[in-house]
């Protein structure tokens, strides 16, 4: 049984990459890949959800996190696009360093070239992306409706690149966050319209 499902995942990783090398040779072709990503992510979550199991006597509402998946595509793609491209990148996936775990690094002769942080869902987040949740729950919080502090969050996340900063000597220029979706960082009922 156990070698069943060690061959299943390793399959389900092999067409991980399989679609890291079609999406790495479209941007080598000088194409957009954004929406090959993007069809990604939602082929990630359509995959994720258990419904197949939802029968008379066994109801599932569960799904599985897609991070990790949607973590080793992106890697897969920048190490695909580094060896096309004879870039000799070191794509680093969750590797941890200076009690620092990051999603992905990648580096080149020893340097670290870049840092990217990927939030499938920015749910537990969403403070630190839109101002105005971060005023909403602030507002809940001085109220008494809420113990939880968004600048707390907001303080936490910061201190978070910076140590990415002083680990890997960088600077915030170097640190990305690949966010696929808005959805649940700025609500519908908001009044911002525009990034």
């Amino acid at each position: 049984m156990s070698a069943k499902l060690t061959e299943a995942k390793k399959s389900y990783y092999g067409q991980l990459d399989r679609k890291a090398r079609y999406i790495t040779h479209k941007l080598a072709e000088g194409e957009f890949v954004s929406l090959s990503l993007l069809e990604s992510v939602e082929d990630l979550y359509i995959s994720a959800h258990s419904q197949e199991f939802y029968q008379e006597f066994f109801r599932v509402r569960y799904h599985t996190p897609i991070s990790s998946d949607l973590e080793f595509l992106i890697a897969r793609v920048l190490h695909h696009y580094s060896v096309l491209g004879d870039l000799d990148w070191a794509v680093y996936l969750r590797c941890q360093k200076g009690k620092t775990a990051l999603d992905i690094r990648i580096e080149h002769n020893g340097k670290t070239l870049a840092i990217i942080e990927i939030k499938a869902m920015a749910g537990w987040i969403q403070p630190f992306f839109s101002s105005e949740r971060a005023m909403k729950d602030m507002a809940k919080l001085q109220d008494g409706k809420s113990d939880f502090n968004p600048d707390d969050l907001i303080k936490r996340v910061k201190d978070q690149f910076r140590k990415y900063y002083e680990t890997y000597g960088i600077t915030p220029g170097q640190v990305f966050v690949l966010l696929p979706s808005l959805a649940l960082v700025h609500r519908k009922k908001f009044a911002r319209t525009r990034w």
